[in-house]
């Protein structure tokens, strides 16, 4: 039996082991996993560890295994750490296009935030290379250079002029970037986006939000600053691609209602088994916001046996609306009924009251959604 397969048995869920333990087990597991061999030292801590929770092993395996520990064999070479630290732009010997070779000594950490980074283009660990290959995307430098920010790596000239370019980009931002001045207009706005239409300041900030714009001139942050309430504020002031929370008070609130009429139109997700309190209390709220019942549409229904009185509640309120282009409020619960997408209708923001119950394809509808708020009645989020 080789070293990786019992490694592979100890990162069992049944087999306690401690939190340190744990992470170097797995992070040995992920290196079988990708047909990759452990160094020298890293072979020693894995039979350290096999050692150290035999009784386990064997009793989950059924059989002894001190031959394996006392003679071990691995599945894969045993592999020379590397010492070279390079980022350079070649052909992919996959699909015949450039992309990014990274080089760099082995390290948990590094490694760690390469797989957990939500990147929109590919990446991948490219065995027989020994390097990480990414997509060639602006996205990617930057992500690269703002990770090894603090490291000495020697670039390739091609890879050191994109880094130039974007760095003297990120610079010299108010000259590239889409921002809001002080005149309520979009400065450097790409030739197809529309313009403000709003006389107002706080309608052209979010008006602009919309637009995917959430970068101001001095005077706009200035009278941020000065005007809006720290929970709008910190809301304007957020990525658009983060999910924010947001409680049941007055700051909150007043927060909430800019996000309906401004930010519309907004899908609401009520969480499966409290539909009918969840569903009052937006409600009220929508309804404290002067928002007309004809612009609210409940999508969903339950069943007379469990759900009578919402089913009710729904008709006697006249929530029962069809999408139209007056809708500004749109609720559902654990599914997107397809009626969404044949409507057509956009939305410029989601509210959740909690989706733990919801189907995937609601999760992956709002994954990454912009203005995704998270609606609960203390600061304590919704799991």
């Amino acid at each position: 039996m080789y070293i990786e397969e019992l490694i592979d048995y100890l990162a069992h869920f049944s087999i306690t082991k401690n939190a340190y333990d744990s992470k170097v087990i797995y992070s040995f597991r992920d290196l079988s996993f990708s047909n990759t061999g452990l160094t020298e030292k890293q072979s020693a801590l894995a039979i350290k560890l096999i050692n150290k929770h035999k009784t386990q092993i064997e009793s989950l395996l059924c059989r002894d295994i001190q031959t394996y520990i006392d003679n071990p064999k691995f599945k894969y070479k045993i592999r020379v750490p590397s010492i070279v630290r390079t980022i350079k732009i070649i052909n992919d010997r996959l699909f015949n296009n450039k992309v990014i070779e990274v080089r760099f000594p082995f390290d948990e950490k590094i490694l760690d935030t390469i797989r957990k980074q939500q990147l929109k283009s590919m990446k991948r660990w490219d065995k027989e290379l020994g390097a990480w290959i990414f997509e060639l995307s602006e996205e990617n430098i930057k992500f690269l250079v703002d990770l090894f920010n603090d490291s000495k790596f020697e670039y390739d000239d091609e890879y050191q002029s994109y880094v130039d370019q974007i760095t003297r980009v990120v610079s010299n931002i108010d000259q590239y970037a889409p921002i809001l001045t002080k005149d309520l207009k979009i400065k450097n706005s790409p030739k197809h986006l529309p313009e403000i239409t709003t006389t107002d300041t706080v309608s052209a900030i979010f008006q602009a939000r919309k637009f995917g714009i959430t970068l101001w001139d001095d005077e706009i942050n200035q009278y941020i600053d000065n005007n809006l309430n720290p929970v709008i504020k910190k809301f304007v002031s957020n990525d658009i691609t983060k999910e924010f929370d947001l409680c049941i008070d007055n700051a909150d609130v007043q927060c909430l209602e800019l996000i309906i009429k401004k930010l519309g139109p907004t899908l609401f997700i009520v969480p499966g088994g409290a539909e009918l309190n969840k569903l009052q209390l937006a409600y009220d709220l929508l309804r404290g916001m002067a928002l007309p019942e004809k612009n609210i549409s409940v999508l969903f229904r339950l069943s007379n046996e469990n759900g009578k009185n919402f089913n009710e509640f729904v008709k006697n309120h006249q929530l029962n609306n069809p999408i139209s282009e007056e809708t500004s409020v749109v609720f559902v619960s654990n599914k997107l009924p397809k009626t969404i997408k044949k409507s057509g209708i956009r939305f410029n923001s989601v509210v959740n009251m909690g989706y733990n119950s919801a189907h995937y394809t609601l999760r992956e509808f709002i994954k990454d959604h912009q203005n995704l708020v998270t609606l609960t009645k203390s600061k304590v989020k919704i799991v």
